[in-house]
């Protein structure tokens, strides 16, 4: 009779744990049906555009060496009004 018990008891609990996992699993997406965009193609997600790879490499340098630059032409700057004739 114990053993009965304890049997159901783990039977009960494990189907509810499988059954938690696999409806914890599938995504809400994939229930909905709603299937905008599937992705998988590389620079889809992406601001810019990555097919013309000279412009990309332009815009790509410009945009890190004003980042990078900018700190020293700002202290070039101070120094150079500090320095100046008054």
């Amino acid at each position: 009779m114990v053993r009965m018990l304890a049997s159901r008891l783990f039977t009960r609990v494990f189907t509810r744990t499988a059954r938690g996992k696999k409806n914890f699993s599938t995504s809400k997406s994939r229930r909905s049906g709603d299937h905008h965009d599937e992705g998988g193609n590389p620079g889809e997600n992406l601001p810019f555009d990555i097919t013309n790879r000279y412009k990309f490499t332009l815009i790509y340098t410009a945009f890190f060496a004003s980042g990078f630059g900018l700190p020293f032409l700002v202290v070039r700057h101070q120094l150079m009004k500090k320095n100046a004739p008054q």
